[in-house]
């Protein structure tokens, strides 16, 4: 049973929305990692999160009569919403994590000194460490390669044996092995040194095409990344079922004319940086979209403002939270943290939502009945309030209010409300006309007990 708590109502549909868009998007995507799985990615937690947080609350109180309708239109301006806000985020990544095209085989200097953003995260969430010296290889579907190093004493740093009791060396990042039920189509393996000074000789770098998984091709082009100290080169090619070794690289210790690694480190850091900044945006625009999407059935610019104005600052914390939590779980389960991550955002999204529009808006609190908690907003200028679920205002669970009972208006500072076809009072005073309410007021209708609240009429 969902309380009618409205901040944890919202908190409580947020997340469900959030929670299932996720895993159905899951379902048909996967984990995204194009702008066209991404958009779609967004667009389906979008539509799910608006419907629950623009539409839930009908349903919830028993309105049927508008539920479809206002469903209707979250679901479309939130798929909206969350297709724009997650293409958004997705571009910016691209644009700031974009480098030169690899040549086949060949070798590329990076100017920077680093890796790429999107390698860097890959990396990093992972679990690799960072080094003198580092070797990554990425590649884009679900099958198993392997990273190998053999080293010159005849040492071979792999899946098997993970750390080079000669050089230091580790295999500390091995993703898809085995196939297993955690692999990704975005997936990297990583050895890392921590020091430059590794013994001399010449280290062969290969790629083993080791099993080809479900949802993985015969052959896979992937690229290596290799970092020694503050330089960068890439090599690219294509391992396959058919030529399962692939040598890619000799680096020849001792090393030459290299920059110290810690020569980069500002640079990396307002890459990432930025690129967080870029996440966190998209997010923000996802939860202004999403506020729209949950004012918009109440047909009502005040509505669409609060709500927007909820939705902002929900993206902005849903999107903070969003990025640490994928930081702190890894790259190891992506469509878990997906799925947590935009269940905290539709969380936060519904919840600053609730509490904006009850900050900035007049508001009913029914302080008695089944629905004792509920909070009902004042948005228009002329809200009818009974038991007929066409009205502004549904209260339904009591047979002693009439279908259009009495109407609020409102006014500069206040709201006064008018009798219509049934009994009201006022802090216990019954009332035959227009009375103008005060920050406080105890309002009955038939047996239901309702506060007017609005910091406005204090």
């Amino acid at each position: 049973m969902i309380p009618n708590n409205p901040k944890i109502r919202s908190l409580l549909l947020g997340s469900i929305g959030g929670l299932v868009g996720a895993l159905v998007a899951a379902l048909l995507f996967g984990a995204p990692t194009s702008l066209g799985s991404t958009a779609g990615f967004g667009l389906i937690v979008g539509a799910l999160i608006g419907m629950c947080l623009g539409a839930g609350e009908f349903l919830l109180n028993g309105n049927t009569k508008k539920f479809v309708p206002a469903a209707a239109i979250a679901l479309a301006i939130g798929a909206a919403g969350g297709g724009i806000g997650a293409s958004f985020g997705q571009i910016a990544y691209q644009a700031s994590s974009s480098q030169p095209a690899d040549g086949d085989g060949e070798s590329t200097q990076s100017s920077g000194g680093i890796f790429s953003p999107e390698i860097e995260r890959r990396i990093r969430e992972a679990g690799g460490a960072k080094g003198e010296i580092e070797i990554g290889l990425s590649w884009e579907d679900y099958n198993d390669l392997d990273l190998v190093v053999r080293e010159p004493s005849g040492n071979v740093i792999f899946f098997q044996q993970k750390t080079s009791p000669v050089s230091g060396g580790e295999l500390d990042v091995d993703r898809n092995a085995d196939c297993s039920e955690q692999r990704t189509n975005t997936p990297i393996e990583h050895i890392v040194w921590d020091r430059i000074d590794i013994p001399t000789g010449n280290y062969k770098i290969s790629v083993f095409f080791y099993a080809r998984c479900s949802g993985g091709g015969q052959s896979t082009p992937f690229t290596v990344h290799l970092k020694i100290g503050g330089d960068l080169q890439k090599f690219s090619g294509v391992a396959s079922v058919v030529q399962d070794s692939t040598d890619v690289h000799t680096m020849i210790a001792p090393f030459s004319n290299v920059s110290s690694s810690d020569d980069i480190l500002p640079t990396q850091s307002s890459s990432m940086g930025t690129l967080i900044f870029l996440q966190i945006i998209g997010w923000t625009i996802f939860g202004v979209l999403l506020g729209v999407a949950t004012g918009a059935p109440k047909k009502s610019v005040v509505a669409i403002r609060n709500a927007a104005i909820g939705g902002m600052l929900g993206g902005i914390v849903g999107g903070i939270l969003f990025v640490l939590i994928g930081k702190g779980m890894g790259g190891n389960s992506p469509v878990v943290s997906l799925a947590i991550g935009m269940t905290t955002l539709g969380a936060s999204i519904g919840l600053l939502i609730a509490v904006v529009e009850g900050a900035l808006s007049a508001v009913l609190k029914i302080t008695s009945g089944i629905y004792e908690g509920r909070e009902m907003l004042i948005v228009h200028a002329a809200v009818t309030v009974g038991r007929d679920e066409v009205q502004d205002e549904y209260i339904g669970g009591d047979a002693s209010i009439v279908r259009q009972h009495a109407e609020i208006q409102k006014h500069a500072n206040s709201h006064t409300i008018t009798p219509l076809n049934g009994a009201v009072s006022v802090n216990s005073q019954p009332i035959g006309d227009a009375v103008q309410l005060n920050n406080g007021d105890i309002i009955t209708l038939g047996k239901t007990n309702m506060m007017y609240r609005w910091r406005a009429a204090s």
